[in-house]
């Protein structure tokens, strides 16, 4: 991005984008580095994304990110897809190289090291309940897998979407044991629960106050922690049932911000400024 005084663009797309904090950090970072760079969210509905990722192609976007619901779809369009990415299945950020784009998978990594850092868990050896098979709850179960978690139980309203998840996971990672779990009877999913390290929400459930919870709070337990992937508002209603039962629970900020702090070093070659990110992100919490 060196010597170019044109104003670059970047976005994020995705359906509904509203709830989004990513324009706060990005534009934040890019103001601290003096970057001439604006980054805008686009309301994109799934069957306008070819024609939207088309303009995007035509008017040399900067970079952009991917959200719910285009992060598997949007992968027939890329020309080229980097590894953790293609395991997953899975694109939320892609880099534009002259005219091609090339999609990555951040938010995989941006966990990890949300969970090291923010909620004090390595995956290595725990049992983990993921609820929620979309392209967020993909990027979740294999980089659980692949940092080592010993079992994963994974649920989603969609049967398929499970069953399709842990298949994968199984063929990639033998010593893990994956299982998918539907709505079966309160007496199982206790026994499951309470063998549980780690509860992850990968579902949007908790954006809307007017939501129901992803689970039965009852099932909650001070043996595991709770990591929800929705980071606004905050806390969740999920985080809040944790914290009143004295577990560790936090909302999916860090995911959010070093997955976005991975994509501006993508997409810039700089090193993004985490800390101004974060403050930018807080700024904004309800």
């Amino acid at each position: 991005m060196k010597g170019n005084n044109r104003l670059k663009i970047f976005a994020l797309i995705g359906y509904p984008i509203g709830h989004t904090l990513s324009p706060y950090m990005h534009n934040a970072a890019f103001l601290k580095l003096k970057i001439k760079a604006l980054y805008i969210p686009l309301l994109v509905e799934p069957k306008r994304l070819k024609q939207a990722l088309g303009i995007l192609r035509k008017n040399s976007i900067g970079g952009f990110n991917v959200t719910i619901p285009h992060k598997s779809t949007c992968m027939r369009y890329l020309d080229r897809i980097g590894g953790l990415a293609s395991m997953i299945g899975a694109v939320n950020t892609v880099v534009v190289k002259g005219k091609k784009f090339f999609g990555y998978n951040t938010d995989a990594t941006g966990l990890i090291k949300s969970l090291k850092q923010d909620l004090g868990v390595n995956a290595k050896d725990k049992k983990c309940l993921l609820i929620g098979a979309g392209g967020a709850g993909r990027a979740v179960a294999f980089i659980l897998a692949k940092e080592g978690a010993r079992e994963i139980y994974i649920r989603d309203v969609v049967k398929g979407k499970a069953v399709s998840l842990a298949k994968n996971i199984k063929r990639r990672f033998p010593g893990c044991k994956v299982f998918n779990v539907q709505r079966t009877a309160y007496s199982v999913q206790r026994k499951i629960f309470n063998s549980i390290d780690l509860l992850v929400n990968a579902t949007p459930l908790g954006m809307k106050k007017t939501d129901p919870l992803p689970i039965n709070p009852k099932l909650l337990h001070t043996g595991m922690a709770v990591y929800d992937l929705v980071y606004n508002p905050s806390p969740t209603k999920l985080v809040k049932e944790a914290r009143k039962k004295k577990i560790k629970a936090i909302n999916g900020l860090g995911m959010l911000l070093y997955q976005g702090a991975k994509a501006f070093e993508l997409w810039t070659g700089r090193r993004a400024p985490v800390g101004v990110m974060r403050r930018a992100l807080l700024e904004q919490i309800k």
